[in-house]
């Protein structure tokens, strides 16, 4: 795929609650203003949302930025990372991911997922 919109760490940041950078001293106060309406969309996600949906989300997620406007998209993350995103565990991740390749939604590889049908794994999200 071609080049990304955003860095894939600028995702991983972003999920982790803002730049590394900016965690530093001072109280910015502005950016933790920023953060905690994601924050909380979060947690309500967290607390709501079967692990699976939350999989499928943020491997939504990382296609969108990784787009080029093909049908396919090739996300560069590991497992480990996607259960980082999705508050959940690898296992869970090969579980859901597993099942979705015997759907022909996804390909995997090592360190790459290939999404195929975007389209189904939203309407799997939806539920």
């Amino acid at each position: 795929s071609g080049a990304p919109t955003k860095s894939y760490n600028s995702v991983l940041e972003s999920a982790a609650g803002g730049d590394m950078r900016e965690r530093g001293g001072g109280g910015n106060f502005k950016l933790w203003g920023g953060r905690f309406g994601e924050s909380t969309a979060a947690l309500v996600e967290a607390l709501y949302l079967p692990a699976d949906a939350r999989v499928l989300r943020r491997l939504l997620d990382l296609a969108g930025e990784y787009a080029n406007g093909a049908d396919r998209t090739t996300v560069p993350v590991t497992q480990d990372d996607l259960a980082t995103l999705a508050g959940t565990t690898r296992g869970t991740v090969n579980r859901v991911l597993r099942r979705e390749v015997e759907r022909g939604a996804v390909e995997l590889a090592r360190g790459r997922i290939r999404v195929l049908d975007t389209d189904g794994l939203r309407r799997r999200v939806r539920g």
